[in-house]
């Protein structure tokens, strides 16, 4: 029997081990596409894909010669290559061993080890391509190869890892890393094993290595889950929220983590199937509300709507975005409606085998969608065999509102909220009156309109900024006593009170959110911008570092507000590079702008921060440094006087 690898170079031999020359380039390039090939294939293929620049005549010609010639050869055992004459071509599989064919069985099978033995390399390495058709063939067959044997290698280093075997980790990591060099999950799992192995100093290394090669080949930086496990390797102490079952936000709260007996979660938005641009927000709306709900639940893991909704109309399969987040479940679901009438359908899939946990279909009236909403929650609670609390129970069936109209008005509001700018916030503002004109005692609607009042007020740009600040904390207030489960209830209450000096108000108000609330990414942030105003920068850290584990495509004030925290912990070289960072995704950040303008400057890039500075006065041309303490939400008197000095520095007028 012929022996064919096509992983790493073409080499064809007979059983023996004596190698079998093909000395066409064509003639070696029609064999491995028929040996790939499960079917026979039209001759026509075949010409298309090798002689596409010759006449049909001459490229069936052509095509005659090499196959006589591969039967000439071949043919030494019985009747390999088939000459029947047909218009279709195939081989005879059972004559002749071909490693691709062998790798995938394996695959198939489950058996990775024997699998990954097979890959010598990518798919027809270095080997010069006949056509520009064949070419275009062979960049997709090496890349799902590729793919496969990364997919195989990474699930070989989860299991040595899992079993502590570090070493044999260690030596499957960095095979993974050297197939393919721009893998960040590659990098990862080289340096958890490094780490375990008590290499401490080589996985750091490993992360310095990766992050030079993303910022000279792709110019990015490393995304938040190895920046995530970088900090927890280099400073164990203070990052162990992102790296055991635990992650501590405050001494009476402890945040859920996935893990063994806590199922994780991402809730994506709902496609909008109708024509009408209206139901948009109601798939968003109806997400939001199945998130939120599911938040409120001890014992889940659920990742927060910024990072979720990046997912919105993005057909990627639901395994490969669960990867990014780091969950093993995601929600999807589509809404479409017509007249009074709605087709909601929902599908909870497990991303570890791809297969459906749950799917239903609903077909109701519009006005039953709160009752979808309650129905979806408490399937994908009971399929995930959570057990909830009494107290857990009522939390997700208490509905804020019973008005369509008002709680579409509040989705949209709540959109434009979350964009954190003053404009913005004035127009949620609005639509979260008109929607208190139709249910006065909606909680989310009141909740909406205080925390507007307090970006107003911590823009710096008013003088009336406390008279904001008493509006916010008297309707976030009536936030919580008409909703003792709103999250932006205990937010706008909480930053309020900080923004009035009552820091032990503010604390302590969104504590008790957390202990009702304690999944909800946003909170856990709040809290850190809280206790970093007292002036607690260490606390700051754990607590916004928490949120982003819950929130892995954070908003841009997760950015600037980590930012702040790491420099008033004496972490100026992490402050400058979260900045960085989150000025790669939110290039027109006004708070990131302009802590890069201060920190570059006291870093002694002059240049560099003059530079920011001209495009901080662009989006901000009347932002003078006498507003800077106001916006920067911070009491500590040295870090504020650091700060704006910087600015000065760099040339913004005071």
């Amino acid at each position: 029997m012929l022996r064919l690898k096509l992983f790493g170079e073409f080499d064809l031999t007979e059983a023996s081990g004596v190698a079998v020359a093909v000395t066409s380039r064509k003639d070696a390039a029609l064999l491995a596409y028929l040996c790939l090939q499960a079917r026979p294939v039209d001759r026509s293929v075949l010409t298309d894909l090798l002689w596409p620049d010759r006449a049909e005549e001459q490229a069936r010609k052509s095509l005659r010669q090499s196959l006589v010639a591969l039967r000439r050869l071949l043919n030494r055992d019985g009747e390999l290559l088939p000459a029947d004459g047909g218009e279709r071509i195939s081989l005879d599989h059972a004559r002749i061993s071909v490693d691709v064919r062998e790798f995938e069985a394996h695959a198939r099978k489950g058996r990775g080890s024997a699998a990954i033995e097979l890959y010598a390399g990518p798919l027809l390495e270095r080997f010069p391509s006949p056509s520009t058709p064949y070419a275009a063939w062979l960049d997709v067959e090496r890349a799902r190869f590729g793919d496969m044997a990364c997919g195989i290698l990474a699930d070989l280093a989860e299991a040595h890892l899992a079993n502590v075997e570090w070493e044999r980790a260690k030596e499957v990591s960095r095979r993974l890393v050297e197939t393919d060099p721009l893998r960040e999950a590659g990098h990862r799992l080289l340096m958890r094993a490094l780490n375990g192995a008590g290499r401490r100093n080589e996985a750091l290394q490993q992360f310095h290595r990766l992050k030079d090669m993303l910022r000279d080949e792709l110019d990015v930086s490393p995304d938040n889950m190895t920046a995530d496990l970088y900090q927890s390797i280099r400073e164990p102490a203070t990052r162990a929220a992102s790296t055991d079952t635990a992650a501590t936000v405050s001494n009476i709260h402890d945040a859920p983590q996935p893990g063994p007996d806590i199922p994780s979660i991402a809730v994506l938005p709902f496609d909008n199937r109708s024509r009408d641009i209206e139901f948009e927000y109601f798939g968003d709306g109806l997400a939001e509300d199945i998130l939120t709900n599911l938040s409120k639940v001890g014992s889940l893991f659920v990742i927060a709507r910024n990072s979720s909704f990046s997912y919105r109309n993005d057909a990627r399969d639901a395994r490969n975005v669960a990867g990014e987040l780091g969950v093993r479940y995601v929600l999807k679901g589509s809404v479409r409606a017509s007249g009074n009438r709605l087709r909601i359908t929902a599908q909870l899939i497990d991303a570890d085998d791809g297969h459906h946990v749950w799917a239903e279909r609903y077909d109701r009236v519009v006005d039953d969608i709160f009752d979808i909403q309650d129905e979806i929650t408490k399937e994908i609670v009971s399929a995930l065999r959570v057990r909830l609390t009494d107290g857990e129970i009522a939390l997700i069936l208490n509905r804020e509102t019973n008005s369509i109209d008002a709680w579409k008005l509040c989705v949209e509001a709540t959109e434009l909220m979350l964009r954190y700018d003053v404009l913005s916030s004035k127009r949620a503002r609005d639509l979260a009156q008109q929607a208190l004109d139709i249910d006065q005692n909606y909680a989310h609607a009141n909740a909406v309109m205080a925390l507007s009042y307090w970006v107003e007020a911590r823009q710096g740009l008013t003088s009336n900024s406390e008279e904001l600040y008493e509006r916010a904390n008297e309707i976030g207030q009536r936030a919580i006593d008409i909703g003792a489960n709103s999250p932006w209830g205990y937010a706008s209450k909480g930053l309020a009170a900080a923004g009035l000096g009552k820091m032990d108000e503010a604390i302590k108000t969104i504590e008790v959110g957390l202990s009702i609330i304690p999944g909800n990414a946003d909170l856990i942030a709040c809290y850190g911008l809280a206790v970093m105003k007292a002036g607690d920068f260490a606390e700051a850290v754990t607590s916004i570092e928490a949120a982003m584990h819950l929130n892995p495509f954070p908003p841009g004030a997760y950015y600037s507000s980590l930012s702040r925290a790491y420099e008033g912990n004496g972490q100026m070289e992490l402050a400058y590079s979260i900045c960085r960072e989150g000025l790669q995704k939110y290039p027109d950040s006004f708070a990131l702008i302009m802590s890069k303008v201060s920190l570059s400057a006291r870093r002694g890039k002059q240049v560099e921060a003059e530079s920011s500075l001209a495009q901080f006065r662009e989006i901000a041309p009347h932002f003078r440094n006498q507003f800077t303490r106001k916006y920067l939400f911070i009491d500590d008197e040295a870090f504020c006087q650091r700060y704006i000095e910087g600015l000065r520095i760099a040339g913004l007028p005071d």
